[in-house]
Formats: structure tokens, sequence, C-alpha cells
């Protein structure tokens, strides 16, 4: 019980009788186990602020000895899918750091802290100790939490609306869109609310859409030039094409976005074998050609007399 003494020290303990890594007091203690506690979920409420530290070496769980390979890191992720990367591996270094953000929201926050292995199948331990208190003292704010992002396709336009459920040190938004949910280039911008703690609704109207699938998504910028991204969504115009086939360049998912109903896929080599088929298919579609060796292929969708061939890469 020593390592939890001094790690404890001035919080109040609540109970003492359970196991190491276990005890819950105002200062809560706990370890990252790939497999176990991987990830953690800690609430924040609001108008409180989190103060957290972390350190890979010594009791309690956790792995002395280890090193965070490459490819291996430990994030903090909040709702809107936003994250920051708190320890990134290299094979030199213990995982250590701290941290501190504040929940200026009308509501409470769930952040999430995920130990990513990557390929490396380890089972690293992090002692990870937190405390909640109220008020800020010099923490980072918690950005603007969005929800209810919707996307409407209304004649030939797409529109866009969404709302916030607070928002802190807002200056603007950009709205963003992207023909294969990759690469995105901006189409408009909208003023923020500066600090809010109402929710507040936002709509943009994209007049001139790509045929296809259509991918949004909407850039959040602090008076300070910081920035974080909402999630995304997508719909689908029709033009001469019927079908919109994504990401061009693939590990394996692609994305079929049509309204025809009962048509078939083929997946072609560049030497043109058919490879892969698919039958009976009706609307929007996923299909895997992860099991594929790398390089180019032609998917094609034939639906009555009606056919289109698109060119994807797989890497």
């Amino acid at each position: 019980m020593g390592i939890v003494r001094q790690l404890i020290k001035n919080c109040q303990v609540s109970q003492e009788n359970l196991p190491l890594c276990q005890i819950h007091v105002h200062c809560v203690i706990w370890h990252f186990v790939l497999g176990s506690e991987n990830p953690r979920t800690i609430t924040v409420p609001t108008g409180q602020r989190i103060n957290f530290s972390f350190d890979q070496g010594g009791g309690c769980g956790s792995s002395t000895g280890y090193r965070f390979e490459t490819g291996e890191n430990l994030t903090l992720t909040w709702p809107t899918g936003n994250s920051v990367n708190l320890f990134s591996g290299d094979g030199s270094n213990e995982a250590t750091g701290f941290g501190c953000y504040y929940n200026n929201s009308a509501g409470p926050i769930n952040l999430t802290f995920t130990i990513n292995h990557g390929t490396a199948r380890r089972d690293e331990a992090v002692i990870f100790t937190y405390t909640l208190s109220t008020g800020n003292s010099g923490c980072s704010l918690l950005p603007v939490e969005y929800f209810n992002l919707t996307i409407s396709k209304i004649s030939k336009n797409s529109l866009i609306k969404f709302s916030t459920a607070s928002e802190t040190n807002n200056d603007y938004f950009t709205i963003e869109r992207s023909g294969d949910g990759i690469s995105f280039d901006a189409i408009g911008e909208i003023d923020g609310a500066g600090n809010s703690s109402e929710e507040r609704h936002y709509e943009y109207t994209d007049d001139n859409p790509q045929p296809g699938i259509n991918y949004y998504r909407i850039k959040q910028t602090d008076y300070d030039g910081q920035y974080s991204y909402s999630e995304i969504r997508s719909v689908v115009h029709e033009g001469s094409q019927r079908v919109a086939i994504s990401p061009k360049q693939t590990q394996g998912l692609l994305q079929i976005a049509t309204g025809m109903e009962d048509y078939a896929l083929a997946v072609y080599s560049s030497a043109g074998q058919e490879v892969a088929r698919y039958v009976g298919l009706s609307g929007y579609q996923t299909i895997d050609i992860a099991p594929l060796q790398s390089g180019i292929y032609f998917v094609k969708v034939v639906s009555g007399g009606h056919s289109e061939t698109v060119k994807v890469v797989k890497y």
C-alpha cells in the first residue's frame, strides 16, 4: 500500500479495502492494461477541472522496464471525436506526463484515455492519477461540444445543420466538403458565439454540391487559432453519375453510395481479371477488398442496362 499512500497524499480516502490500483478516493488511481482497463473514460462535471498525471514506471501493475515502441501512443479523446496526443513512443522512454482541462460547458463531458498499441501487441500498463476540483486554475478549456450534425438534400442543394451544447473562446466555424472523405476544402464560414453555455443552432446551404457523394465536416477555430473538427456526414447528389465509390485510395473498405436497387458489383485487376463479385445489392453498401494485393483495381457497378466503372488504389 506504500505507493498508493504516496500517490494519494493529501486526498481523503473513501475506501481502503479494495485491490491495489482500484482504491476510490478524491484522487482516483487506476491503470491501463490492454484488454482490461483500456480505454478508460472519466466524467468531468460542469464547472470542474481534471488534473491528471501518468507514469509507466514502477508499482501498481505498471510495466517497469518497458517502453512505448514507435507507433504506440497515449491519447485523450472527448465526445466530439477530437483528440490530443499525450505521449508518443519511440522505444527509448517510459510514458510520463501530466495535464489539466476545465469543463466550462453546460453539462458533464466524458474524457476517454486510450493506449493505442498499433501493430504491437504489448501489455504495457500506465499508472494514471487524477483529481476533480471546482473552478479553473490555468487549465486548458475543453472545446466546443457539438451535437445533431445533419446533412439534407434539398433539391439540388445540401443543407448543413448543426448545434452546439456549449462554446468556449469560439471565433468561427468553417464548413468543409470532400469528394472522398479524406481531402477537404473550405466552402463557407459562420461566426461563432465566443463563449456560451446555451444550446445554439447553425445552418449553411451548399448550393453547388458535387455529383455523387459529398462529405461534410465542421472546423471550429478559437480566438487563439487553435481548432478542432466535428464528425463527418455525407449526402449523395445524382447527376450523370448514379454511383459514388469512395475512397479512391483504401487499405480495404469501399463505400458504395447509390439509390439504385438490385445491382451487381465486380472488382477487376489492372489486367482485366475479375477478382471479386457481389450480386443482389441495393442502396448504400460497404465492401472489403483488404484480402486483395496492393495495386490498381476497377470497380464496376451494373444495374439493368446502366453501368459505371471507377478506378481505385488498394495499398
